[in-house]
């Protein structure tokens, strides 16, 4: 999945180069985009007809190259975005199309108005295929918590199997690894993502919640408590895991998985 974001980012790459290629020609053969950054609408001008005169707008020829350019372009565009992107967000590209950049590549010539029209539909498109590879980080990141979340379920099942069973310390092993996984997911959810060491445990995990305020003092002493069980069940071989522990360490890891 990975290799296959990689490619559609270095296509969206390749696509929003060839946007400002077009943009290029567009301004070398056209005239470039000179309306101003802020317009003082309070500010009253007065125009002399030979002022209106000079500002009348001037039609040129548009070129079959400029229009096979861009919809090349398009059409590229629609076939990456209809694949990978949301349909509200692709039918949004689409529509600068219909109502704008249609009616003027397919007419013989353009005007300065029409020009800047164009500008304005053409940078909007390539703002959206421009969002598109960090939709798919999200995305992505969304399907392996979910993958993850449908793990630990199916871990915690099986923890619960071996409690009953009588295999305590197995128990509170695996449903321990649950916990750990929970407080990483915790920590890759947020905005931005929490770094942590490779190797982190549940306490240093805890700590890193904590002092980033995802954690109050008493969600913090709850997880220390089921990170001591966990370890009685791992480490310490010579204390003996209660069943009463390992099944109250199973049913709050529960809770805190479907909590976060």
């Amino acid at each position: 999945m990975l290799n296959s974001l990689k490619k559609i980012t270095d296509k969206v790459k390749q696509l929003y180069d060839r946007h400002n290629e077009i943009l290029d020609y567009l301004f070398q053969h056209y005239g470039k985009d000179t309306r101003p950054l802020e317009t003082n609408e309070e500010k009253s001008v007065i125009f002399s007809d030979f002022d209106l005169a000079t500002i009348t707008p001037a039609k040129k020829k548009l070129s079959k190259e400029f229009k096979l350019y861009y919809q090349d372009w398009y059409s590229s565009c629609c076939a990456l975005l209809e694949r990978n992107y949301d349909k509200e967000r692709t039918s949004e590209f689409k529509s600068e199309y219909e109502k704008n950049i249609k009616t003027i590549i397919s007419a013989n010539y353009i005007t300065i108005d029409t020009e800047y029209t164009f500008i304005d539909s053409f940078e909007h498109q390539a703002s959206i295929l421009n969002a598109l590879p960090l939709y798919l980080e999200h995305r992505l990141s969304d399907i392996e918590l979910t993958v993850a979340s449908i793990l630990m379920d199916d871990e915690i099942l099986e923890a619960e199997y071996l409690l009953k069973k009588g295999f305590i310390r197995a128990a509170g092993a695996l449903v321990g690894v649950v916990l750990e996984r929970n407080l990483k997911m915790i920590c890759d959810k947020n905005e931005p993502k929490l770094k942590y060491p490779k190797n982190a445990s549940i306490s240093k995990l805890n700590d890193i919640l904590k002092d980033n305020d995802l954690m109050d003092m008493a969600e913090w002493r709850k997880i220390q408590y089921l990170g001591d069980i966990r370890n009685k069940c791992d480490h310490d071989k010579k204390v003996e895991p209660k069943k009463e522990e390992v099944a109250d360490l199973i049913s709050k890891v529960k809770e805190l998985i479907h909590c976060y």
